[in-house]
């Protein structure tokens, strides 16, 4: 509403509902309001539940706590509140044979910076170290890895264990606590760090402080809409427009001259009084969904506006938040006066009295010592809802389904035995050369040995996890050689004998291509045809980043929404991979790598190859982020594993070196793609695609799934195990693949253009996509976009 005669009614209605007692009503003169949360809320869950506290070192809570006090102020106490609640609540038991849950009380916001906010970087390493002590003195977490187990994760983005959106997300819910239940600070519907099962808790208020600015009950409410807090993240946003989704922005520039609407940057000591006198509370995201002016607004009796599409709020099943609040969509903020101005009085009176409620406050605080219906109770209900637990918490003895132990695990030492026909074999070849340390790093220097007689590879078993010592023997490998062609053979009748032979035999036969000339390095100009490739569609004629979050935040340009974008290969279901695009390669110099070519009877005697980093340190100190931690797993997992030559040198040799490879692994960074899938493929080396969701270039072209390994980023713990099981005719079909010409060049962009390179595909791909559709070109004068839609700054000139 604009006219003068409209916010001078609203005005009205909003003093006439201040002054008339309703909505000033002390808590305990409130009439019970059937149909409310009332009853849920006073649920007693003593008696139908016990609760086991771990009793840690106290450098997982206590002494990080006198480190730091300020901990017990911010937002994110509620770990430290709940563990103190617990140590004397009438739930706990010292019994943990009786227990219905066990509590591990870490506090993980308590690495603060200057400023007093939580930097929880540290938070895995100390979370997956608590884990491990209690697996290692009590028996309870390893029988169910962790299902009977809770912890509070209170964070923005809970156990993901970032401040920052986008990192979050790469990190996903460390893998330590995929079974157990997470209590945690309310987040946004199907984002990766909300745990499904989750309890969602408000974040914390101190109840004491709130409760000495009460003001007498008559006071008037005389202030329609009131928000306090930040309209632009200038520090981290200096264009402005993806803090808050645009949503602050909106009601700074829609609302700012409107005297309906008392909104500033400035936090006045009368905050809390402010509250109390106003009708609305604004609640709108920032960069996380939720803050405590959520709790506040419930506290003080103002009817929270909640502006955060798709969030979880406290308690959901307890607490009828759209019976109390008000939801506005973050793109009707401009519309936010006429909706709020056009709720009815009596709506109005009832959320009013529905907040007057006490068990609706008490519910959003964590008080000092506990009372009846506050958030401790409201968790320990939730705790009690998700009884008994189900028939899968407990496992049989000896099984497991998650390995407890993910991340960096001790290295496996075995004795290693090698026999042929029975007879110890002394070594007379080396498979690869040996291991400079890293840089950074010490571990003893290692080799890995093939061992021959009369031509006979014998591969040494030293792999972790296959269970070791074992003693193997080959039968004679025939090999046939079909000169000029360069194709291998391996006759039906050769096998390989010995005990444990299944991963034995992959890996023996993937070392015997990677000696092998006849395979390994099949060059382009003289691979035979192979039917069922990419090769008839590459040959078809057509011719006759910001940071993620901000540019999630942004989305494709809304100019460009109805048109073809040509794009390098990005990400599934992501905002800035438009439906219908042509997903291309990145650039890799040609010429260059055509002066690198090595002779195609070099074996190839590395069987996984990689350069690259494996910690961003300068964006990532602490590490587990980048990469969504997948690089750092195969450096801590791997970098004494003789099968995998990684480094973080990129020595002058690259090229070679991937042309010498059998498997060469093309890891997610920051983004999901690098040019070192386009290297694989140039140069006939399997790629070994961790990345998961990626789109590939060319993908209705390429079969990718034939050429390359996909191994999701959960398992490369696995990734030994994963690439010496594929057996050898995989391999084989694989390596002839990658040696077809057409393969090759449909990655390349030379200068000038060759027939089937990655220009041909683009025309291919726009080829495709004709005729256009009939909706395609409007009618004279129909518009359906807006071509200077956007921010302000899109519009200015160069």
């Amino acid at each position: 509403m604009e006219t003068g005669s409209a916010r001078a009614l609203a005005l009205a209605l909003a003093v006439l509902l201040a002054c008339s007692g309703v909505a000033v009503v002390m808590a305990q003169e409130t009439e019970r309001i059937e149909g409310s949360a009332g009853d849920v809320l006073e649920d007693n869950p003593v008696g139908r539940l016990k609760v086991y506290v771990y009793d840690l070192p106290s450098k997982y809570n206590k002494k990080l706590l006198k480190k730091d006090p300020r901990c017990l102020n911010h937002m994110f106490a509620a770990e430290i509140f709940m563990h103190r609640f617990l140590l004397s609540s009438a739930v706990r038991t010292f019994n943990p044979e009786e227990a219905d849950w066990f509590y591990t009380p870490v506090y993980t916001t308590c690495d603060l910076t200057p400023s007093g906010l939580p930097l929880p970087f540290k938070s895995p390493r100390m979370m997956r170290s608590a884990i491990e002590l209690i697996a290692t003195n009590w028996p309870y977490w390893n029988r169910s890895e962790g299902a009977d187990h809770f912890f509070v994760t209170p964070h923005d983005f809970g156990a993901c264990f970032h401040y920052q959106e986008e990192k979050a997300i790469g990190r996903g819910i460390l893998p330590l606590l995929q079974r157990a239940t997470l209590v945690q600070t309310f987040g946004q519907k199907n984002h990766v760090c909300l745990k499904d099962g989750s309890i969602t808790i408000p974040p914390f208020a101190p109840p004491q402080k709130m409760q000495t600015h009460l003001i007498p009950p008559d006071t008037p409410r005389s202030i329609f809409v009131y928000f306090r807090g930040l309209f632009y993240d200038t520090g981290n946003d200096p264009e402005g427009g993806y803090y808050a989704r645009g949503a602050r922005a909106s009601v700074w520039e829609n609302f700012k001259n409107n005297p309906l609407f008392d909104i500033s940057t400035d936090h006045p000591p009368t905050y809390y009084e402010d509250m109390q006198r106003s009708v609305f509370c604004l609640c709108p995201l920032g960069w996380a969904p939720w803050s405590p002016r959520l709790v506040e607004a419930v506290v003080f009796g103002c009817i929270p506006v909640i502006i955060a599409d798709d969030i979880v709020l406290p308690f959901a099943d307890a607490i009828p938040w759209e019976e109390i609040g008000v939801f506005v969509a973050e793109e009707d903020v401009p519309k936010l006066d006429s909706i709020l101005t056009s709720i009815p009085t009596d709506v109005i009176l009832r959320k009013q009295r529905l907040l007057a409620n006490p068990s609706m406050k008490q519910a959003m605080l964590f008080p000092q010592p506990a009372q009846p219906g506050d958030a401790f109770h409201q968790i320990l209900n939730g705790l009690a809802r998700k009884l008994p637990h189900g028939n899968n918490v407990f496992l049989k003895p000896g099984e497991r389904v998650l390995n407890w132990t993910a991340g960096p695990p001790a290295r496996d030492n075995w004795e290693c035995k090698f026999s042929l026909l029975g007879n110890t074999v002394a070594p007379t070849q080396h498979l690869r050369r040996q291991r400079k340390p890293r840089s950074g790093h010490h571990h003893h220097h290692h080799t890995s040995t093939i061992f021959f007689d009369s031509g006979v590879p014998i591969l040494p078993p030293c792999l972790p996890r296959i269970p070791l010592p074992h003693y193997y023997y080959l039968s004679p490998f025939l090999l046939s050689r079909v000169e000029g062609k360069h194709k291998a053979a391996v006759r039906p009748r050769d096998r390989l004998m010995g005990k444990g032979r299944a991963p034995a035999l992959a890996l023996a036969l993937a070392l015997l291509l990677a000696c092998s000339d006849d395979v390994a390095v099949v060059t382009a100009q003289d691979t035979e045809r192979i039917q069922g490739s990419a090769g008839d569609v590459l040959e078809d004629d057509p011719v006759g980043r910001l940071k993620e979050a901000k540019a999630i935040e942004r989305g494709v340009l809304p100019v460009l929404r109805r048109a073809t974008l040509v794009q390098t290969f990005g990400q599934k279901n992501h905002a800035c991979l438009q439906e219908g695009s042509i997903t291309i390669p990145p650039y890799a110099p040609p010429h260059k790598m055509k002066t690198h070519l090595v002779p195609p009877e070099t074996p190839r005697s590395i069987f996984v190859y990689f350069r690259g980093l494996f910690y961003d340190t300068a964006n990532d100190p602490e590490g587990g982020y980048y990469a969504r931690g997948a690089r750092a797993s195969v450096w801590e997992n791997f970098k004494n594993n003789p099968l995998f030559d990684i480094s973080t040198d990129h020595p002058p040799t690259y090229y070679e070196d991937m042309q010498r490879a059998i498997f060469c692994l093309c890891p997610l960074g920051w983004a999901p793609w690098s040019p070192r899938l386009v290297e694989a493929v140039v140069f006939g080396c399997i790629p070994v695609i961790i990345a998961d969701d990626i789109v590939l270039p060319f993908a209705d072209a390429i079969p990718w799934e034939e050429i390359g390994v996909f191994v999701a980023e959960d398992d490369v713990l696995k990734l030994d195990t994963i690439l010496t099981s594929i057996p050898m005719e995989t391999i084989l079909r694989k390596q002839r693949l990658l040696a077809n010409p057409s393969m090759k060049q449909a990655m390349l962009f030379p200068q000038p253009a060759e027939p089937r390179d990655a220009f041909h595909q683009v025309l291919n791909g726009l080829a495709r996509k004709l005729p256009h559709g009939k909706g395609v070109f409007l009618k004279p004068g129909q518009k359906v976009l807006n071509w200077t839609e956007g921010t302000r700054e899109d519009l200015k000139p160069w």
